[in-house]
């Protein structure tokens, strides 16, 4: 049997086993199963059988051949996170969601950066050449800033589902998540711009803010005209992981954020396809294990 494919075929059974084990403990401690996958995939990775002086159950080289799956269950999670934009929830919260998201952003963002900021000035004294002390800390504090607004798509997603919250609230929560994101990756694209690949001027940066939303607009538009066609629950699964993994694979052909690019799939057609809520129905039946994965991952 071939080395490589044994590894892969053995990482991704102690994943799964480990997920599962993970997972029950975690509802034995009255505590979200996705903390116990968190916890199942720091036990089984190899930076701990090396600590522990172990055999390795998960290899370096599977776990790097095991990321497209990570890759796949994170473009789902943004794609759904994007389609909690929909212009019937942003009117109904009308003005007073975009204060939250503003509020919440720059509160964090500053609270973050500041606190880095002090870190690294007073006391860890990092500096990263050519730069001197109070630039180092300056960009440590602006990145992690920026970064410390971005509310994790995937756990928020994964914890709703486990306990089937609905309502009000959780609907109120899932739009400030995506707004908090598209704030994050937008003012991460803008700093990295400003601070760091300077090249290229704005037209450079005009194309990595604009074209992630252009092709998933386009995306999710020519999707949401196809679901009109389709009737069965399996080519709805079909439809929407052929859609999502092509976005994916042309937003790294064209140097895109995929990321951003399926929030924006996710934003157009669930404004504008009548099916929405049944392509998530139907692609809730299948798409748990690869979240799961990912996790643990």
């Amino acid at each position: 049997m071939n080395n490589d494919f044994f590894q892969m075929t053995v990482a991704l059974a102690v994943l799964l086993i480990g997920a599962l084990v993970g997972g029950r403990l975690a509802t034995f401690c009255r505590i979200p199963r996705v903390t116990g996958y968190l916890l199942a995939g720091l036990l089984v990775g190899p930076s701990f059988s090396e600590i522990a002086h172990l055999p390795h159950l998960v290899s370096h080289f599977a776990l790097g051949e095991l990321r497209i799956i990570s890759d796949i269950a994170l473009a789902l999670i943004l794609m759904n996170i994007g389609g909690q934009l929909r212009t019937e929830n942003l009117r109904r919260w009308k003005h007073r969601i975009y204060l939250f998201s503003a509020g919440e952003a720059i509160t964090t963002g500053l609270l973050v950066g500041c606190a880095v900021f002090g870190v690294n000035q007073f006391v860890l004294q990092t500096i990263v050449s050519p730069l001197s002390l109070l630039q180092t800390s300056t960009f440590f504090a602006v990145f992690t800033g920026i970064i410390g607004v971005a509310t994790a798509p995937a756990a928020t997603l994964m914890v709703i589902r486990e306990y089937e919250a609905d309502g009000p609230v959780t609907n109120a929560l899932l739009t400030l998540v995506g707004l908090n994101n598209l704030i994050s990756a937008f003012a991460f694209a803008i700093a990295s711009h400003l601070l760091i690949s300077t090249d290229g001027g704005f037209m450079s940066l005009g194309y990595q803010l604009l074209m992630p939303l252009l092709l998933g607009g386009a995306a999710g538009f020519l999707v949401s005209v196809w679901a009109q066609r389709l009737e069965l629950s399996s080519e709805h699964k079909i439809l929407l992981l052929g859609s999502v993994t092509t976005v994916v694979a042309v937003s790294r052909a064209l140097e895109l954020e995929p990321l951003l690019t399926c929030m924006a799939l996710g934003m157009v057609l669930a404004n504008s396809s009548p099916r929405w809520h049944r392509l998530v129905k139907s692609l809730n039946e299948i798409d748990y294990p690869l979240y799961v994965v990912f996790f643990v991952l």
